[in-house]
Formats: structure tokens, sequence, C-alpha cells
């Protein structure tokens, strides 16, 4: 809970404080402390030798002259000169603060100070060209809420157009800026066409976006500048695009080229906000079929309920912007196409149900068979699923296909229907349907949809056909737990996409080896995006990927989480260890050919070289300078070579050629901890040199990380695991290590020192891998994993508490997986007692993600008095915090307390006697926590201390609404009176009660009806 005044956010009182802010403020406080009452050549002075005397100490005071700029505006000038006297690192030390600020999924509740603070900076370091400024811009415009019409929302907007427009020569320099910056500004014009009070915003993002596009984007340039045809300086650039190409760029080959090139995922996702991304994705990879439906109702409500036209970007990321991995595939994670079918009974306007329409189906328009078949697989799966219960839904798809084949482009129409049928072809032999016959007999489809099916499938729709599975008859269904609303009649079918192009150029035939699929994987240098912007991907062919026979034949959508791709040079740093993983041999007899493929990061003397990480750290001293560095042979080298090609190819993961390296980096790992567990090598030592990497890896990929690893895995299991990490390596080292294991969590703490960007994420990961162990099996291995932990923490927060740490690493595993965090914390309750009893802010976070299921887990936990959650003392002030949150989040706090006091009269007694209690109990609206309270009352029984403390829960103040506090008292009353607690002491209570009503004059129909049953029981 916060305790400080933040100076960048706005924070309620139960909101946690940011650890970025705390240490920007903790330095700039030291700073101002030690400037006071100096000269400005005293000034002067102090700023030189701080910033010279260590990368530590520039570190800190780039920070606090960081946060003076923030938050400190009639300063910031004299700031940001101090900060340019002592630039040591180009600002380098400045952005890697400024980003993770810019990023932040709480970036909407930062003061508008600091926002315009920030803008201000950003404009500063602009017109000095610092280099790697432009990946502040792209984290910002990412921030700019598409949906949200709010004064707070436009008015960000309009800044960084303005910031853009300003530098508009420096911009240029950017292409991937460029097309970001298009993207998004283009979606916003279109927004604000809804509105006239944002006319003068709306002309100033047409002349921005058109002075731009005279070139850039992928396939979704087309469907963005359709909604902006009707605006006279659009429909110019629509000529150029159709009839003068060349106009744009000398190496632009048109239209045709343009809608044969996939659009980069960076680009659809620009379109969400971190948040967005953060919560959707969350439903995508975490939420079961049949319990999604709240959280995306959430979704939707928090982020779509301003603008329907939003739900375009919602679904175009969903569709191809993301693609889910094969385990999740495999696992009874909401599919796709069910979100998207969720999605649409939302959708009254017709023109933007057209839009979504043709968002789901855009990809396979163009579909080519190197194409990623995830691009296609939603649309179909929606058409397949729907036909028996919603044929409606099946019917507008396919005709609205077979219009947009005929109609979008009749230029192109012959290359659309070849390309519908290819993805058709590729979706049945790779197992997403077992055919097409099932859908085209089924018999609640009409004839005209039957009759658009042949049109456009006819060689899947003949019996015999190999492809058409003439013999199955059997159609799948969505699952029994998800309804999808029909669509709504307004919803005109008949709407077509908007603003087709009328011109009729020639259409240009793909032929063999052209325009192959666009792999989103790699990082987008600048000459990719002038080959995404300008159509061409030649040479950028991808080999398909076979599937696995097991799940070839699966239902659902098998083996399909990206096509293989040609291996690029720059991530081979070792050929012959590549060799050794693919062949299980271990012969390291090439040296020749290792020192031919070092990359040149890592050319020169090997003892001197230094690797700067991700985060800026770096990584080459340490162990590289001890005596004891040959033990370690190659295992260093290689290790080192790994994580550099991982680290620097960034959103490929998934590539073969990453999860190679990212072998090679376990295996060598493995090989340097069995030397470091034999040998008296101290951990900081290893640490500073293995650590960084580790960090970043952790930092890099911290989304997209799923805890894997059971108890039945050894660490060679560990190394062939897919979805493994290094991090994975440590962690079952320390596992497997009895005699070593005090030496295992020196290392790893001593790691979590050194990874001073986010030192949480590693206690975040110890306790992902904890959960992914205690899923299944025996438990009796936990003491001594707690009791490591309290050592690794000794290690790696020695300035902080057991409990603040826990804390802080426990929020950020909620954060990255919420079913770890719900798999880990009973357990954490249970065997730490001393740090989460009473733990009011780790209380907080569990109420925000405790599902029913786990909550009545948790209730049965503490009523059987294994597990304690409030403790003795009762922090009545977070008690009355649970009042602001939601109703869910509420009663869950004081169904947890009502099981904590249940059975224990004298501690219920002594909680509702206390004066902050009744304070509580009056000032607050018992609606919503009625049936705890009354599940409190009627385990206890009814003794004058206890009648007393509840009568008084009825205010005498006439101010207070009372009638919910009277229907309180007077049911606990009849409930003890009907289990036979009566007592002289009850019915006078019983008696007070009836004459406060009768003084009071509360007279609704439940009192009145209470009151009578009150009456009959007396009798």
């Amino acid at each position: 809970m916060t305790s400080t005044i933040s100076q960048l956010y706005d924070l309620e009182e139960i909101d946690v404080e940011d650890e970025l802010e705390l240490e920007l403020a903790r330095h700039f406080t030291q700073y101002r402390t030690a400037i006071q009452g100096k000269t400005e050549i005293e000034l002067h002075n102090y700023l030189q030798e701080k910033a010279s005397q260590s990368k530590r100490d520039y570190s800190e005071i780039a920070s606090a002259l960081l946060y003076g700029i923030l938050t400190d505006p009639e300063n910031a000038r004299t700031h940001f000169q101090c900060l340019s006297l002592v630039n040591r690192d180009h600002f380098s030390a400045v952005l890697s603060k400024l980003h993770p600020i810019a990023i932040s999924i709480k970036f909407q509740s930062l003061r508008a100070q600091t926002k315009d603070q920030m803008l201000w900076f950003l404009n500063e370091l602009t017109g000095l060209n610092v280099q790697n400024v432009d990946s502040i811009y792209l984290c910002l415009l990412r921030q700019i809420r598409g949906g949200d019409l709010s004064q707070t929302n436009t008015t960000f907007c309009y800044q960084m157009l303005k910031l853009l427009h300003s530098h508009k020569n420096w911009l240029e320099m950017y292409p991937r800026l460029i097309a970001t910056a298009v993207f998004t500004y283009m979606r916003m014009i279109t927004e604000h066409r809804s509105s006239g009070q944002f006319e003068s915003l709306q002309q100033r993002e047409i002349k921005f976006v058109i002075e731009l596009l005279r070139s850039k984007a992928g396939r979704d340039l087309i469907r963005l500048l359709q909604d902006l045809s009707s605006i006279p300086e659009f429909s110019d650039l629509w000529n150029d695009l159709l009839n003068e190409p060349q106009s744009l760029a000398a190496s632009f080959k048109g239209i045709n080229s343009l809608l044969q090139t996939s659009t980069p995922r960076e680009f659809l996702r620009s379109r969400l906000t971190p948040e967005m991304e953060f919560k959707l994705l969350f439903i995508l990879q975490n939420l079961r079929t049949n319990q999604f439906q709240r959280n995306l109702g959430w979704f939707l409500q928090r982020f779509l309920s301003q603008s329907e036209a939003f739900n375009v970007d919602v679904i175009r990321f969903i569709v191809a912007g993301w693609y889910p991995s094969n385990q999740i595939l495999q696992s009874d994670i909401v599919p796709r196409y069910i979100v998207i079918g969720s999605m649409l009974r939302g959708i009254k306007n017709p023109v933007i149900a057209a839009n979504v329409r043709l968002a789901i189906i855009y990809d396979w328009l163009f579909f080519k068979p190197t194409d990623n078949i995830m691009f296609i697989e939603p649309a179909m799966l929606l058409m397949e699923r729907s036909a028996e219960r919603y044929p409606y839904i099946t019917m507008v798809f396919m005709e609205f296909l077979k219009y947009s084949v005929d109609e979008y482009f009749p230029p192109m129409r012959s290359y659309m229907e070849k390309s519908v049928a290819t993805g058709m072809r590729v979706m049945i032999d790779k197992g997403v349907l077992r055919g097409l016959m099932p859908l085209y007999s089924c018999a609640s489809i009409d004839d005209t949809t039957r009759a658009n099916i042949q049109a456009l499938f006819s060689e899947f729709t003949v019996a015999g056909n190999k492809n058409s599975d003439g013999n199955n008859t059997s159609l799948p269904k969505l699952p029994s737990t998800v309804a999808l609303a029909t669509p709504s009649p307004t919803a005109n079918t008949d709407t077509p996409p908007q603003a087709q192009a009328q011109a009729q150029p020639t259409v240009t035939k793909p032929v063999d080896g052209e325009d192959g699929e666009i792999v989103d994987h790699h990082p987008i240098e600048d000459d990719d995006v002038d080959r995404y912007l300008y159509g061409e991907a030649d040479g950028e062919e991808s080999n398909g990927q076979e599937m696995d026979a097991e799940t070839e034949n699966r239902s659902e959508s098998g083996n399909m989480d990206g096509e293989r791709e040609n291996t690029p040079a720059s991530a081979i740093t070792n050929a012959t260890y590549v060799s050794e993983i693919q062949s299980e041999t271990m012969d390291l007899d090439t040296e020749e050919e290792k020192d031919d493929t070092i990359t040149p990061a890592e050319t020169g003397d090997e003892g001197d070289a230094t690797a700067v990480t991700a985060s800026g750290t770096t990584s080459a001293t340490g162990i590289e300078s001890n005596q004891s560095y040959w033990l370690f042979g190659d295992s260093f080298t290689r290790f080192k070579q790994a994580t550099t090609a991982i680290l620097e190819s960034t959103d490929q993961l998934q590539d073969d050629d990453m999860l190679l390296q990212m072998k090679i980096t376990k295996k060598t790992l493995k090989e340097i901890l069995s030397v470091y567990l034999r040998m008296a090598i101290p951990g900081t030592t290893l640490a500073s040199s293995i650590g960084p990497p580790i960090c970043d890896m952790i930092i890099q990929f911290f989304l997209q990380h799923q805890p894997s690893v059971t108890n039945d895995m050894d660490s060679d299991n560990v190394i062939d695991d897919a979805r493994t990490d290094a991090f994975d390596i440590l962690m079952s080292t320390l596992w497997d290590t009895e005699d070593g294991r005090d030496k295992m969590v020196d290392l790893i703490g001593s790691i979590a020192h050194h990874c001073k960007k986010s030192p949480h994420v590693v206690g975040m990961r110890w306790w992902s891998h904890v959960a992914g162990r205690a899923v299944d099996g025996t438990r009796d291995w936990i003491p001594s994993i707690v009791t490591s932990y309290k050592s690794f923490v000794s290690h790696a927060y020695p300035d902080e508490p057991i409990e603040l740490s826990l804390t802080r690493d426990l929020q950020l595993l909620a954060e990255q997986n919420h079913t770890s965090f719900q798999t880990i914390i009973p357990l954490i309750y249970q065997y730490m007692p001393g740090y989460t009893v009473g733990n009011s802010e780790l209380l907080q976070v569990l109420l925000a993600l405790v599902l029913p299921d786990q909550l009545g887990q948790l209730v049965t936990l503490v009523r059987s008095g294994i597990l304690r959650i409030y403790g003795d003392t009762i922090d009545t002030a977070f008690l009355v915090s649970t009042f602001r949150l939601d109703a869910y989040e509420t009663g869950s706090a004081w169904q947890l307390l009502v099981a904590e006091l249940q059975g224990q009269q004298e501690r219920i007694e002594n909680f509702l006697n206390m004066n902050d209690t009744i304070a509580l109990l009056q000032s607050q609206t018992l609606d919503s926590i009625t049936p705890q309270l009354l599940s409190l009352f009627s385990a206890a029984y009814p003794t004058p201390s206890l009648l007393e403390a509840i009568l008084q829960v009825i205010p005498n103040s006439s101010n207070v609404t009372i009638r919910d506090k009277i229907h309180l008292v007077m049911t606990a009353f009849i409930d003890w009176k009907q289990q036979h607690k009566s007592s002289p002491a009850l019915e006078k209570s019983m008696q007070l009660i009836l004459n406060m009503i009768e003084s009071q004059n509360v007279n609704d129909e439940i009192t009145r009806q209470l009151a009578q049953q009150i009456s009959i029981l007396q009798q």
C-alpha cells in the first residue's frame, strides 16, 4: 500500500508503490541534500566528481536528474543542463530508466505534469539526435489508446503528433517509427471523425499522415485507407496508389504487391497499449473456455465501451498479431475464434460489423502456401463450429468471404479465388478441419450458404475427393459452455468492404519463390521495413514446418505455431557446437572452426572481452579474471555466444535457431554449474559473469515464459524441453543438489543482486519454478525450499526485510502468470506465516486474482486452521479499503475473514467490540457483505457482549442510511431464535430493535416483514 505521495503517478492509498519511482526519488533526495548551499562552481565540481567515481555513482546522479526533470518543471531546464554536463554514455543510462515508464501498464495513471515533462525531455533529446531515443517514441505511440475519446487521451494524442511533426527531418531517418506513426494516426483519424469537436486535431493528423504516407505499411495499409477514402486528401493518395505507384517510391510496384505482403505483427500490436495487450493475452493464454467470459467482459467494458470501431484493431491483433503456441492449442485454453465470436455480440453498427469481418478474413484473401496458417484458422473455425447452433454466423461470414473475393479488388479476383482455395487446402492438410463436407451437408445451413461454399471450394465438396472427407458427416461444435449471440440484424450482411478500388490495373500473378512469408519473429531492420512498406519480400521464402504425426489428426488446430524459417547467419555463432547438440555427440576438437565463427562482439583478447547486455550492464568481469577460469574450458565462450545471439534476436524464441541457441545456453550453463559446485569459487564471482545475460533473458521473455518443469524432470529433461530457459537450469540444479544447495542459493541470490534493473524478476522466477513443481506429487520438499528462499533473500535483497521481498516477488509473479500465483499462494501462507499473516499488500494481490473455485479451497484451509490470513491483529483500515474494490473482491475479503473467525467466540466478540470495527460497520453500506456477516453471527452464541456490539452497528445519526444495518441485525436475531439459542439478553435485544424501528419510523416493506417475524418468535 502507498505510504508516500507519488510524484509520478496518481495512485490510490491501496495502490502498490512503483519500485522504479522509489529508486529515482531516493537518488533525487540524496542529490538535493548533497547540493544544498553549493555555488554554481561547487555544483559543477560536485557533479563532475560524482559522475566520474564509478558507473554506479554515474547511474545514481543520472537517475536523480531524470527524476528532477519529470517532477520539477520549474527547474527542469537546470536539471537537463546538469545531466548534459555529466553525460558519459550518450544518455543511455537515462533512456534505460525512461523506457520502463514509457512502456508501463500504469502509464495511464501518470500525472499530466509528468507526461508533459516526459515529452519536453524527449523533445530535448531528439534535438540532440540522441541514439535509441526512437524506442521511446515507439513505446509512447502504443500508449495512445484506441477507442478512448477522453480529454486526457486526445490531449496526449495531439502532443505526440506535435512532437513528431516538429522533428520531421529526424523522423525520416527511422522508417520503422514512420510506419508505426502512420499506422497509429490513420486509426485515430477514423475515430476522430465521429465528433466535430476533434475536427482541428483530425486535420492535423491528416496533414501529418499524408506527408509521410507517400510510402509506408504492409497489407493492412490498404484496409486502413479504405476507412479514410472519403477524405479528399486520401482520395488523391488512392489515385496515386492505383495509377501512379512510382510517384510514391521508385521501387513501389503497385497495390498488387502491397496486398500480397503480410503486415508486420509489430504494427498490429502497436494499436494496443501495453495494458490492453497484457490483459488480452492473459485471457488468450491462461483462461479455459468456461472461465473467460467475465474477464473478456471487463476488457470490453474498460477499453471498447466508448468506440465500437476499436473492435477492428483488437480483432486484427488476435487474428494476425499473436499466435498461440502448441501447448495452448493442445490444452483447454479458450481458442481465438471463441473470443472473437464473443466480441461480435456487442457490435451494432453495420459499417463496423463489415470492417470486423474484413479484419477476420483479410489474410485469407491473399493467402499463399508459405504463409502462416494461423492467419486464417480463426475465420474457418468460427464458421465451422457455429454452423449447428448459430448458422447465421456461418451464413454471414461465408457470404462476406464470397462477396470479398468477387468485389474487394476486381483486378485481383482470380488471385483471391486461388488464395482462398489454397488456404482451405492447407487447413485440411494440416488438420484444422477434417474436411468441408460435414459443413457443406449440415442440415442447418441454407441453400445460399451452400451455394457460396460450392462456388469458393468446389474441389472440396465432391464426395470421394481426398480433401472432401465425404464419409465423415460429424460436424465439430462449439463447446457447450460457450454462447455466441446471433449477430444483430442491423449488421447488414450486404454491406460491402468499404471504398473498393475502381481502377483496373493488371493482375500480377505470383510465381514460385516470389512474395514468400515474411517472418514476423525476426527484429525488423530498416531495409526490412522498406520491403514491407513497398510490398517487396523477395528472397524471404520460408519452409513449411511439418506437423508431428501425433497431432495431425487433432480436431483442434494441431501443430501450427509457425513455419520454419531459414537460419540467419548471425544467429549461429558456434557451428561446431550446434552440430554437437543436433547429433548429441561431445566432440569438441574443432577450435579452428570456432575461431572462424565468433561474432564481432566476441573478437579480441578473450580475457579482456566486454559484452554489454540488453539492460546495459557489463558481464565480462568476475570469473574471467579468476584463477579458476581455465577449469571451465570453452563453456563460458559458448555460453556468451549463445546468450548474445538470443538477446540480439528479439521475438524469435519460437524459431528453430533460437530454440537451438537456448539449448546451447542451457547445456553450457549446466557444465559451468558442475565445475562451480566442485570448486571453491564464490557465488558472487560467478554471478557477475553469468548473471547479467540470465537477467536480461528473464526480462526479455517476461510475458512469454510459462512454468513447465515438473518433479519428474531432471536437468537433462530441462535442457531438451523447448519451453524452459537458463534460469530453469539454475533452479533444477538447486533442486537436485543436496550438498551444494547453499552454494546454489548463494549464486542465485547474487545473480538477483546483479540484476539492477529489476532484481525481483529472479525472485518471481523462483516461485514460478516452485509452482510448476507443486502441481503434482507430494510436497514434503516445501519446508527446505522455504528455508533456502530466506537465505536467497539475504543475498539478493540485503537491504529489504523478507516480508517486503516476498511481497514484491509474488506481485511480479501475479503480473507475469496468474495461474502460477494461484498455485503457490496457499503454500506460501501455510509455510511462511510469519511473513504473510496480516500482510495486507499481499492479500490485496490475492483478492484481485482469486477465482471462485480457489476461494472455496482457501476458505476450507482457513476454516480448518491450516492457513491464517488476517492474524490476531486485524487491519481495519484494510477492511475499509475493501469497500472500494469490486463487489466480488469485497465479498472474498470478508469471506476469508469470517472463515478465520468462525468458531472462536472470544475473537468474534473482541473484533465486533473494537471501536474501529463499529465505526467501519456504521459508515459502510453492508449489502455486499451481509451474507458473510450473517454467517459469522450464526456460528457464535448471542452473549450479552456480542449482542451489545451488534446493536452498535446501527448508528444514531439520522444522516446515515440505517436500513441495511437494521435488516442485518434483525436477521441475525431471527436466526439465533430459530436455532434455539434464546436467552434473556437476546429477548431484550429483540425488543430494543422493535422499539428502535418504531421510534425512528422505519417502515419499508422488508423491515415490516422482519419485525412481524420477530413478534411471532417472541410469542
